[in-house]
């Protein structure tokens, strides 16, 4: 059991089935916990209900679209201090988030996905998470 609790959660937003499966395979096989939602809104029940270590979030979806997500996440006392990773196709995106009132995210990749460098900053974000005093 102490096993599964050194083994960090990482919740997955996005409308796409197989930009979940893809994202899933890479992290399971990586030693994650992985959490799922296909919209914004059962992202932020699940990120509220559950506390993942970090979140991947994609930015075009329908209904409550990733920049609101983000937004709720961030103003949310629950939710706030979660590492989030914008994964997205929209080009140049970047830009637009870290230009926003509010914290920007930990991170940032366009799709498609290199799994190598995502894993590479997911460490990096956990490990400086692990690393802070609390």
């Amino acid at each position: 059991m102490a096993d599964q609790d050194n083994k960090a959660t990482i919740l997955i937003i996005d409308d796409e089935p197989d930009i979940i499966t893809y994202l899933e395979a890479i992290f399971e096989d990586n030693g994650f916990t992985v959490l799922s939602a296909s919209n914004g809104e059962i992202g932020l029940s699940v990120a509220k209900a559950k506390r993942p270590d970090l979140i991947t979030l994609d930015i075009t979806m329908p209904g409550k679209s990733g920049t609101e997500v983000f937004r709720r996440l961030r103003v949310d006392p629950d939710t706030g201090s979660i590492p989030i990773i914008i994964i997205t196709g929209v080009q140049d995106f970047r830009q637009f988030i870290y230009q926003r009132s509010i914290d920007p995210p930990d991170g940032y990749m366009e799709k498609p996905v290199d799994p190598d460098g995502l894993l590479r900053l997911i460490n990096r974000i956990l490990a400086g998470r692990k690393n802070r005093p609390e």
